[in-house]
């Protein structure tokens, strides 16, 4: 089920505005609805519709009296922060990439999961980056939970949460014991489609909870814009001048074609 094409379709029925390219949103008219209803899971109506499709292409089963369970193996979850245009991302993006990789550790990565790192663990933890045709990508995992970041269309921040296994989340649900008694206790989350709800809750806050941290990244793009700037050749009677200012001092080269011509230092 892919949950962009479901929730264009809302949006169609809404009468909300959109501009959608392959699986992303670069455009929304009113973000603030388009959320609520990204956000309405009804597991009811899967169920229902996924009968539906059972019945139609597959109706031996039924004629048994025979039914279906619908389960859940592996699911993604993404949150996107959209940009107006691509030369705000880009900066920005290549900013937080570099930091990523260097400081994001093992216990940052448990966190953002919501998961936890024990003296018996042997799930393994780790970071990849890759650099793909269509742009790079920095990916965390942790044995079958992962969170990757990339850029779509140079409009689109996306963090995307991958689980393979949703068992591996332990909540605290109702679990029925071999004696026929029943306590409420922490126990892997079920399989089942009635699950999303509360997959889609802990998958969600391990997106916001990686937004969190990457926001409290110092943005240095403004910084190398400027000294860029400063660092950009003049040229003044067939002759190009290079300024460049270290600490209290500008440092003036005068460039011609064949050599270079140092100037002395002028105290600013």
């Amino acid at each position: 089920m892919n949950g962009h094409n479901l929730l264009a379709h809302k949006l169609d029925k809404k009468q909300i505005t959109y501009r959608m390219h392959d699986n992303a949103f670069l455009e929304i008219s009113d973000t603030e609805t388009a959320q609520k209803l990204s956000d309405r899971i009804n597991p009811e109506d899967l169920h229902k519709i996924l009968d539906v499709f059972a019945k139609r292409y597959s109706p031996v089963p039924g004629s048994l009296g025979l039914g279906y369970t619908w389960t859940v193996q592996q699911i993604e979850c993404a949150t996107d922060v959209m940009f107006q245009k691509p030369e705000y991302l880009e900066p920005l993006y290549d900013e937080i990439i570099r930091t990523a990789i260097f400081t994001v550790k093992p216990d940052n990565i448990a966190t953002f999961l919501g998961q936890r790192i024990t003296y018996n663990c042997i799930k393994e933890i780790g970071t990849n980056y890759n650099q793909r045709i269509l742009g790079t990508r920095i990916k965390h995992h942790m044995g079958d939970v992962s969170i990757k970041m990339y850029d779509k269309f140079g409009h689109v921040l996306r963090i995307e949460s991958t689980c393979n296994d949703i068992g591996t989340f332990r909540v605290e649900r109702e679990v029925n014991h071999q004696d026929g008694s029943s306590s409420v206790q922490k126990a892997p989350l079920k399989k089942s489609i009635y699950s999303l709800y509360q997959l889609f809750t802990i998958m969600k806050s391990a997106n916001y909870r990686y937004l969190e941290f990457i926001s409290s990244f110092d943005d240095h793009s403004s910084g190398r814009k400027k000294l860029a700037e400063v660092s950009r050749p003049q040229k003044e009677k067939e002759r190009k001048y290079l300024i460049t200012a270290l600490g209290k001092e500008i440092i003036a080269a005068g460039l011609t074609e064949n050599n270079l011509i140092l100037v002395p230092a002028l105290t600013s």
